[in-house]
């Protein structure tokens, strides 16, 4: 059992603090020598040939070609030593287990420590649920929603229903999330690999936000959306001001600046031009930035004062982290609010009080007055398969809809975890109307002031320019063209590359023979030496990818086959001229 130390601390732990009772698990030696065991007086396997038996129930599962296999039950042990022989080494298997005394057992009588040291294996117990949320969404790769299964014990389930489905629909969200991101990344990878590197030059020009990671312990945080309630309380941010930090999302900023409000920074990271609309008419430029390099470079570039930079994730940013050093991770979800709310975790922010954050259509508005939105009226529909119902923080319904409904599950998973690891940390609704947010106490922003923030003093500015002065801008940019020209360099390399093996592909398909078939095979391991280029092209390629993918499943027939090739080189060509392309945009 001491590998499970490294695997899961927190289940080491229950298992080494249990008693030996455990009297509902009786194990038993099986006819052929190994063992099985009862549960509350039912076998688990079969007591003549665990393994077979095995082998019968996983065969009715489709799982080689699977990137996700989820396992809720694990008896004890077959199940999953008969899933290992049928997948690829990367495929990642999560473990639910529910009964501590069992899972005990077996590790005390089956040698599975070995196992444990299998990286791509994940076991939790059912009061996991986050741990296992976060460590999903983190193996999780583009597409991975789309290649998953499910497979539950079958007598495990008799006794663990509830806590197994409860689990089973958490997973189903995180993978719907993901498939929504994947859509989402596959539509606009080609616009948002642009904007990053139009603002390469700004980023090297940024505050990393690593730097002030923790410098506001234990201040205040109040994260400023644009929901309809915000009309209710904005006249308080006016008494906020200097006392806690204020936070403001783009969308509210109009609003906020009309009623002679200034945010101590603005977090942005959308690179479309709605967003864009949102600062285009409005007097922002010494107003300090928070944001990522996708963000549309035309509000990093209108932009003048002060600016800090952080990475979500993705390959442009890593690479800039690498010859500029860390900037900081901040998650992200769908909505500029939860990368908001992370980077006031990140400061070390306690309370974060949120305002502005209905997501719900709080008397019929989407959104408050005086943003680009102010005139969206919602009414329900209810053949509209997009709008359900919340409660809301009066334990009352509200409308809401499938986007909204996301983000809050986002911010109910982030605010769980978040206090899973500081029991300290508050995080306060005071939106005063909206959805019910989970993890979040109710309070009027009138009475945050007096309970949390009256007494306290900010100057974020002063803690800002401090930064200012400890970084050598000039040598940063230069690092950013050096870094540029040298990648320029690999990506026409690549090129060649590519255009070679479509030379090889089109001459192959005239003449088919083996002279030809093995110079491809030598391209195409030229092409996976050159790591650094693949990482750079991944998002804008998946498209073509998945489709070639799908085509070579059913393909037999090697002009088929070919065709498909021929249509991966074209668009790995197309994938790296772009990135050219963008390379030499400023």
């Amino acid at each position: 059992m001491k590998n499970l130390q490294g695997k899961n601390i927190k289940l080491y732990k229950m298992l080494k603090e249990l008693d030996n009772s455990c009297e509902e698990v009786e194990v038993i030696s099986t006819k052929n020598g190994e063992y099985t065991a009862k549960l509350n007086g039912k076998f688990l396997h079969s007591k003549y040939n665990p393994y077979k038996e095995a082998e019968k129930v996983i065969s009715n599962y489709s799982i080689k070609e699977k990137k996700v296999v989820t396992l809720f039950g694990i008896g004890f042990g077959y199940y999953l030593e008969e899933i290992l022989k049928h997948i690829k080494s990367d495929t990642k298997i999560f473990i639910i287990e529910e009964n501590l005394c069992l899972l005990k057992k077996l590790f005390e009588i089956r040698n599975f420590d070995k196992m444990l040291l299998n990286e791509n294996i994940f076991i939790y117990h059912t009061s996991q649920k986050f741990e296992f949320i976060y460590k999903l969404e983190e193996n999780l790769k583009v597409g991975f929603a789309l290649d998953y299964e499910v497979i539950v014990h079958k007598v495990e389930s008799e006794f663990y229903s509830k806590e197994y489905n409860e689990f089973i629909s958490e997973m189903k969200n995180s993978l719907s999330n993901n498939l929504v991101n994947t859509a989402t990344i596959f539509e606009f990878s080609k616009m948002w690999q642009k904007n990053r590197f139009m603002n390469l030059k700004n980023f090297a020009k940024s505050i990393p936000a690593i730097s002030l990671f923790n410098e506001l312990k234990n201040m205040p945080a109040v994260i400023v959306a644009a929901g309809p309630s915000l009309d209710k309380n904005i006249m308080y941010l006016k008494w906020i001001k200097n006392k806690a930090l204020i936070i403001a999302v783009g969308t509210v900023l109009k609003k906020l600046l009309a009623e002679g409000i200034e945010p101590d920074i603005i977090v942005s990271v959308d690179g479309g031009e709605p967003n864009w609309e949102h600062f285009s008419r409005i007097d922002y430029e010494e107003i300090p930035l928070a944001y990522e390099p996708m963000l549309n470079p035309k509000i990093s570039s209108k932009h003048k004062g002060i600016k800090v930079g952080f990475v979500t994730q993705d390959v442009v940013s890593a690479w800039a982290e690498k010859i500029l050093g860390e900037m900081g991770f901040v998650k992200s979800g769908g909505t500029v609010a939860i990368s908001s709310y992370d980077f006031a975790i990140k400061l070390g922010c306690n309370p974060i009080i949120l305002l502005g954050q209905d997501l719900a259509y709080s008397g019929g508005k989407s959104h408050v007055s005086s943003t680009v939105y102010e005139n969206d009226e919602v009414k329900e529909e209810s053949e509209d398969i997009h709008q359900m119902e919340v409660l809301d923080i009066f334990n009352e319904k509200i409308l809401t809809d499938r986007k909204f409904f996301t983000f809050k599950q986002y911010f109910e998973r982030f605010i769980a975890g978040d206090k899973a690891g500081n029991n300290m940390l508050k995080i306060i609704d005071a939106t005063e109307g909206g959805a019910k947010i989970s993890g979040t106490e109710i309070m009027t922003l009138k009475d945050v002031y007096f309970k949390y923030i009256a007494d306290k003093n900010i100057d974020f500015r002063k803690i800002l320019e401090s930064k200012i002065d400890t970084i050598d801008f000039n040598e940063r940019l230069k690092k950013i063209e050096d870094g540029k020209k040298d990648l320029k360099s690999k990506l026409i390399k690549f090129l060649k590359i590519v255009e070679k093996g479509i030379k090889v592909i089109n001459k192959l398909q005239k003449n088919p023979n083996k002279v030809f078939s093995d110079k491809l095979d030598k391209i195409d391991i030229e092409l996976k030496k050159e790591l650094e280029v693949s990482f750079f092209i991944t998002y804008i390629t998946q498209p073509i990818i998945s489709t070639v993918i799908k085509e070579k499943v059913n393909n037999k027939d090697l002009n088929d086959i070919l065709k498909s090739n021929l249509k991966l080189y074209k668009g790995i060509k197309e994938a790296v001229e772009y990135t050219l392309e963008c390379l030499g945009e400023e």
